[in-house]
Formats: C-alpha cells, structure tokens, sequence
C-alpha cells in the first residue's frame, strides 16, 4: 500500500483537529438548541390555547344552547429519548350522546378535527365544524389558527435542525480525536485511537481519515470500518 504524506500530515494538523471540533460543537449545540426551542413553541402553544378557552367559557357563558361552541385546540407532546415531537391540532368536544355511546351519555371525549391540508387547517374545514354557529365563533378560531400556523412553522424549524444534526455525525476517527477534550474514552477508545495516529504519523493509515464515501474516494485502503460508516451517515448526506 502507497504512504499517503499528505492526508496522514493533514490529519494530524491544527487545523483538520479545529475543523473537527468545530464540527463536534455545532452538532451539539444543534441538539441543544433544538430541544430549548421546542420548549418554546410548546410554551407558546399552550398559552395560545389558555387564551382560547378563555375566550371559548365567555361565550359559551352567554350563549344558548344552540350556539354553543365546542371547538378546543389539541396540543400532543410526545417526549422521546433524543426529542420531543409536538403536535399542534384542533378537536371537538363530544359527549356520549354525540358519538353514540349509550352506555356513557354524559362521558366527555376529544374528537380531532379532519382537515384538508396536511399541517394546517382551512377556512373551509372550521366552517364544515361551525354550521350554524355565529360569525363571531369562526373569527375567534380564526384568529388562534393563524397563530397555531406560525408556531407549526417554527416547529418544522425544528426538524430541519435535527436532520443538519444527523448529517453533522462525525466518522470514528474524528470523534476519537476530538472527543477526549470533552468525555473520558473507554479503553478500546483509547486503543483505536492509539493506532490510527500510529498509521497516520506512518503515512500508510489503512483507513481514510475523511471518511469520503466511495463514489467520492479516490485512494483505496485496507480498512473496511469506512464502508460501514460511509454507509450508515453519508446516504442522505450530500457533497
């Protein structure tokens, strides 16, 4: 196998560890930002729907039975271990004489409100809800809408900060480097670590310390480790 002098001496400079680290810090704060800001937008969802049902007990103290408006926004948060998904929706309070539950007439339920769009809800959908009803109840659920529809924005935000984060993975070798800065390695960590700076110091690594995937490679090497990650993180990753 070839020596390979200047990617072994890149590899082993300042400034392939800053680039790495760089690219280390901003996955992280990528990952940190992107909770704290979910958080955000929950808070603002659900001070939204306080607003609401505020609102929403006003009128319904002062209409007639008729005109009682039983529209309600349904915030879903679904805690996962690496993120937390949110769901901004509207649903219909019924009781059990609504849904045909002769056993529980009196039973209150959620029923969520179909929509036409595939994240938003339209004019159209809250009028097919509001038959009958004063204009006044369309205005109201209008207006919370239109906020409901800025926040399901910034949460799509979200989601485009966890798919840069997925990107943003670096290959063994480059977390090895830089990773001992932040958290203790194991010792096979530290054994791998170890050899692969041996290699690169020898000009002969038998991996590729980039980690370029093959239809980008240009030098062969012994290692198959490349394979696996290439396959793994780079398959949406584009170049």
């Amino acid at each position: 196998m070839k020596e390979k002098p200047i990617l072994s001496e890149l590899s082993l400079s300042t400034e392939f560890y800053e680039l790495c680290a760089k690219k280390y810090g901003a996955r992280r704060a990528l990952q940190q930002w992107s909770h704290v800001y979910t958080i955000a937008i929950m808070r603002a969802a659900e001070n939204t729907k306080q607003l609401y049902d505020e609102k929403l007990t006003n009128y319904n103290s002062n209409a007639g039975a008729g005109n009682l408006l039983f529209l309600t926004p349904n915030i879903k948060v679904s805690p996962e271990p690496n993120r937390t998904y949110l769901t901004i929706r509207w649903a219909r309070m019924a009781n059990g004489t609504y849904i045909n539950w002769p056993s529980k007439p009196n039973s209150w339920t959620l029923r969520e409100l179909p929509k036409r769009g595939k994240t938003d809800y339209s004019e159209c959908d809250f009028e097919s809800a509001l038959k009958n009803k004063p204009t006044s109840c369309l205005e109201m659920v209008m207006e919370t809408e239109h906020t409901f529809r800025f926040l399901r924005a910034q949460y799509l935000l979200v989601g485009q900060m966890y798919s840069l984060y997925r990107k943003l993975a670096s290959p063994p070798f480059q977390e090895l480097l830089v990773k001992h800065e932040d958290i203790a390695l194991s010792e096979m960590e530290k054994t791998d670590r170890t050899s692969m700076i041996r290699q690169l110091e020898e000009h002969n690594p038998r991996f590729d310390p980039l980690y370029l995937p093959k239809a980008k490679a240009l030098l062969q090497f012994d290692n198959s480790a490349n394979d696996r990650f290439t396959e793994n993180k780079f398959d949406d990753c584009p170049f």
